[in-house]
């Protein structure tokens, strides 16, 4: 060996022995053990009690734990980035639009169904009536839908059938929305649900907004305007429809809002739960609907409105109003990894017409109202209704008029209960002929009520009177009152159908305005003969009761200024009528007296 080497060799050496010996083990000890070592002594290293200066795994747990939520964070910003990245190339496609020769379909890809074109049923402002509302859509996805982000749709379209399939960005599914055209304003809205991911989905809240509906006439509506707009709901259990007018969604809403501090129209409320579901909802107003049925059923059913300005068509002045909306939610399901959940929608969007909605399924025709009495539905009163509305109908095919076939109504209606108004008639003249009589019973046996009931029971046996005679009559109209107030109140057909000076027998007859006060002949003319009617019809009430009487057409001109002028023109003709028979038997009673009278001093 080169002797030269041999020094560098051995100094190496002893550096070497060194390190192990003496430098290693002093630097353990003053710096700790290695990573490695904590590692694979991870129970002394957790038992033993940091000293200053040391790390302990505690302290790298920490560390990693820190570093994990840092690149958690990091991936949150980067996947929002990307969205919003992704949400700025979504291109915004034009409106679709579908039709039938009964109405077409404006559809929104991004936002749903838009406005429905009413193709033979006309407006004041256009040739056609528009349902929906140009900024809220219907008939799409809502509930926890309402986060979702839609990326670009796609879009398959016929003359009548438009399919849109939309990729929601922030989930990983796809739904497909298919809007199919049929007859008599139906149609099919299908939601197609594909779950794109490796995981079952679980859907739970998710609805579809089942319409917005504008009042029918802004202006001139009169106490029909609390019941121009409502949402009903068809119990599948119970197989009754339930009506929330607007109103009553305004108050609940607004309560709703005050609870939850929200601002005024965001309000949400919803119908108690079915055992059965709901079977169906319709948003409408007093002529128009939309209905949507779904044959599962509808877990809940959220109602709200929404504030918009308008024009009052009579004043011109700016006036707010309201669209009413509801959202029906569906029951729970899930959606396993790679398959599909249809959702298939029977739709209505069109008039309440009793032909058409008499033929769909699940009573739809229930939204007329037509068993409505006072606040409440009454089964039977429906049929009387349905029975009248069918008549007027019928007539009209006859004589071309709906004004003359209200008054050929009105006269058949009278003729069934003619007999019975005579009879009503003589009992209430025999009450009248008591008056005297009855006045001393009460001045000789007022301070004993029991007695004075007693000796006008007998008076009334001793001169053969009924004192439920004059009321019988009344109460036997009553149900046909109702029944055709309730037919002629939704009738569509009377919207513009002019008569004499009425424009339109749906709304008040309007002639002029005085100081802004409308003059109404024909509610004027009914309160008119309602005065004469009284003076003509005899009365045993005492004074101060014919003094309420005689205040109660003001009343009734004041409660019903603002009806439809085709109610009042039944009420005036019905009132002449009863005035014409009650002069009739007046004129055969003297006959009578005077026969009777000639008999005796013959």
């Amino acid at each position: 060996m080169d002797k030269s080497k041999v020094g560098p060799a051995l100094l190496f050496g002893a550096a070497f022995i060194a390190w192990f010996t003496l430098i290693g083990p002093a630097l353990d000890k003053k710096f700790g053990p290695t990573p490695q070592e904590i590692v694979e002594t991870p129970e002394e290293q957790t038992t033993t009690p940091a000293t200053d200066g040391e790390v302990t795994n505690l302290d790298v747990k920490k560390e990693v734990s820190d570093v994990k939520a840092e690149a958690e964070t990091k991936a949150d910003e980067v996947k929002k980035d990307l969205t919003a990245k992704v949400e700025a190339k979504v291109e915004l496609l034009p409106e679709q639009r579908i039709s039938t020769p009964k109405f077409d379909v404006v559809v929104d890809p991004q936002t749903g169904i838009k406005e429905v074109f009413l193709h033979d049923a006309k407006d004041q402002a256009s040739s056609n009536v528009v349902m929906g509302d140009p900024v809220h859509s219907s008939l799409f996805l809502n509930g926890i839908a309402a986060d979702w982000k839609y990326g670009t749709a796609v879009i398959k379209k016929s003359a009548s059938e438009v399919s849109i399939s939309r990729p929601v960005l922030n989930k990983n599914i796809t739904v497909v929305q298919t809007i199919s055209l049929n007859k008599n304003y139906q149609f099919k809205n299908t939601f197609k649900i594909l779950n794109n991911g490796k995981e079952p989905m679980t859907f739970s809240g998710l609805g579809v907004n089942c319409g917005q509906m504008r009042p029918i006439a802004v202006g001139g509506a009169g106490m029909m305007a609390g019941m121009d707009q409502g949402v009903d709901f068809y119990d599948k259990e119970s197989e009754k429809v339930t009506t929330e007018f607007l109103s009553d969604i305004i108050s609940a809403a607004d309560e709703a809002e005050e609870e939850q501090g929200l601002e005024k129209g965001t309000g949400k409320l919803y119908a108690d739960k079915a055992e059965q579901g709901y079977q169906w909802i319709a948003v409408k107003n007093r002529y128009f609907a939309w209905i949507v049925d779904v044959e599962e059923g509808f877990d809940k059913v959220y109602m709200n409105y929404k504030p918009y300005k308008s024009i009052d068509e009579e004043t011109k002045e700016p006036v707010d109003l309201q669209v009413v909306s509801a959202v029906g939610i569906f029951k729970d399901f899930v959606v396993k990894p790679g398959q599909v959940h249809e959702i298939e929608l029977d739709c209505y969007a069109g008039p309440q017409k009793l032909e058409i909605l008499s033929k769909l399924s699940h009573g739809k025709k229930g939204v007329m109202q037509l068993s409505l009495f006072m606040f409440f539905k009454v089964g039977w009163v429906g049929l009387i209704s349905e029975l009248m509305l069918r008549g007027l109908l019928l007539l009209y095919s006859w004589v071309g008029s709906y004004g003359i076939a209200i008054i050929c109504l009105t006269i058949i209606i009278k003729t069934i209960f003619w007999r019975i108004t005579n009879k009503s008639t003589e009992s209430m003249k025999k009450m009248s002929s008591l008056s005297p009589k009855m006045k001393e019973i009460n001045e000789k046996y007022g301070d004993n009520p029991q007695v004075k009931q007693q000796k006008i029971m007998e008076l009334y046996r001793e001169a053969g009177v009924n004192p439920l005679a004059g009321c019988l009559p009344l109460l036997l109209q009553m149900p046909v009152f109702i029944a055709l107030f309730n037919a002629l109140r939704g009738a569509i057909e009377l919207r513009h159908s002019e008569f004499l000076w009425v424009n339109d027998l749906s709304l008040p007859d309007t002639v002029f305005s005085i100081f802004g006060l409308p003059i109404r002949p024909l509610a004027i003319a009914w309160a008119a003969t309602m005065v004469i009617q009284q003076k003509l019809v005899p009365n045993s009430a005492d004074e101060t009761q014919k003094k309420v009487m005689m205040f109660m057409p003001v009343f009734m001109l004041f409660v019903c200024y603002g009806m439809p002028s085709g109610l009042t023109l039944y009420w005036t003709f019905s009132t002449l009528m009863s005035i014409l028979q009650y002069y009739m038997s007046n004129k055969k009673a003297k006959k009578e007296e005077q026969k009777t009278a000639s008999a005796v001093t013959g």
